[in-house]
Formats: structure tokens, C-alpha cells, sequence
């Protein structure tokens, strides 16, 4: 089943937010 251009890259863009999330909250508590 493709997948949507318009739907990879929101998920693409959503799992580097979460990255970036993760990245500030470990670096909060260290």
C-alpha cells in the first residue's frame, strides 16, 4: 500500500519533534 508524500512527511517531521523533545527533556534532567 503507497503511502500518501503528504503523509510521509508529517510523519517524517513529527518522529524529528519527538527527537528533538526527547533531546531537550534528557538534557533537562541531566
Amino acid at each position: 500500500m503507497p503511502v500518501d508524500p503528504q503523509v510521509q512527511t508529517i510523519l517524517d517531521v513529527s518522529g524529528k519533534a519527538v527527537r528533538l523533545a526527547g533531546d531537550a527533556v534528557a538534557k533537562a534532567f541531566v
